[in-house]
Parts: structure tokens; sequence; C-alpha cells
């Protein structure tokens, strides 16, 4: 089978480095947050498998023809199901796009801090394929996609994850998933967690 790789918000193709299994066919997309490319557009077209992280989720979840999709972090609507929880997130994600504007090295580093990623902020950033990536978060709900799609679901979930807390990522999961995994860690556990997460991955790949 062969498999697309889909990063997360401000992150770049290396954070797929140390989880992909040896064995696996994959290809990787670069979502551009850090040159000066567009953001791309059809990137799922002629995969039979997506390993997707974070953001990746709402790209996963709009491809077709798809039999297995594997969640890393992963959701369908990033305000989440509750009103009120809701509008605070986008009020955050405004916030953030605020940010990007006037600081964009403090934005991400306040970010990456806040999921448990590595601060690592490079030069070159791309601030309208960040914001456009906020904006995706803030007003793209693949809640219908996720219920309609004929793909199996795997999600891979950090407990202790600040970004997408446990019950919003189970509440869009819980019809369609074919199993989840629990591990330690926040919304980084690509990287703090790689180890396991690869051994996870062998076993569904």
């Amino acid at each position: 089978m062969k498999w697309l790789c889909i990063p997360g918000w401000a992150t770049g193709t290396d954070i797929f480095e140390n989880i992909i299994p040896d064995e696996a066919s994959c290809d990787v997309v670069d979502l551009n947050f850090f040159n000066n490319d567009a953001f791309p557009e059809n990137i799922t077209d002629g995969y039979q498998g997506i390993i997707c992280y974070s953001l990746g989720s709402l790209l996963a979840l709009g491809a077709s023809n798809i039999k297995k999709i594997i969640f890393i972090g992963g959701f369908s609507f990033f305000p989440g199901p509750k009103a009120r929880e809701s509008k605070m997130r986008k009020m955050k994600i405004n916030l953030m796009i605020r940010g990007l504007k006037k600081n964009p090295e403090k934005t991400l580093e306040d970010f990456y801090t806040e999921a448990g990623l590595e601060v690592n902020v490079k030069k070159n950033l791309n601030v309208n394929n960040l914001i456009h990536g906020l904006e995706l978060l803030r007003d793209c709900d693949m809640s219908h996609a996720l219920c309609n799609t004929d793909a199996e679901i795997f999600t891979i979930h950090g407990k202790d994850d600040v970004i997408i807390p446990e019950e919003m990522n189970k509440m869009q999961f819980t019809k369609k998933e074919k199993e989840r995994y629990i591990i330690d860690g926040n919304h980084g556990i690509i990287q703090s967690q790689s180890q396991q997460i690869k051994k996870i991955l062998s076993e569904i790949i």
C-alpha cells in the first residue's frame, strides 16, 4: 500500500523522520510553512493510506478512495463540539493569527512550548501559509466526511494532550475508528514518543 504522510500546523516533513517503519512505502507532503511555495492542493490523489498529524487530519478526511487513515493527535473539528469551548478556541486562533502578523517567531515558540514540541523556529517562515493553516483549523468541520468515509480509522493520541484534549479526540472518532491507542504525552507525542508510535504503525501498516 502506498502511504502519504501529512504534517501538522507549523511542522515540516522532518516531523515524520523517526516514526515511519522501515518497510513502509511513504511520501511526505510539505505544507510549505518554511519556504516560499504556496500551500499545496490535491495532495492526497493516488494514495491508499494516509498517516496524518494534527492539522493533517482535516486534509486526510477530504481524500477519496482511501483504505486506511492513521491519525496522530487527530480530530475532525478543531474548535470542538461544545459551544462555549468552541467559541474560546476560535478566539484563540484569531489571536494567533494576529500574533503571526506582528511577531511570527514568538507565536510559533509559544505554540511549540504549549504543545510539547521541540522549539526550533526556522528563519524562513511563510506567514501566509501559517495563517491559512490556522484558518483551516478555525473554519473547517470534517465531521460529516468522517462519518461517511469507508476508510479504516486508527488514532494515536497523547493522554495529556492540551491542544486536542482526549475527550474531544474521542468524541470525533467513536463511530468510525477501528482502534485507538492512548499513550503518555502531550500533543508533541510524534517527537517525544516516536519509538512507541513507530511500533504501533508497524502493527497497522
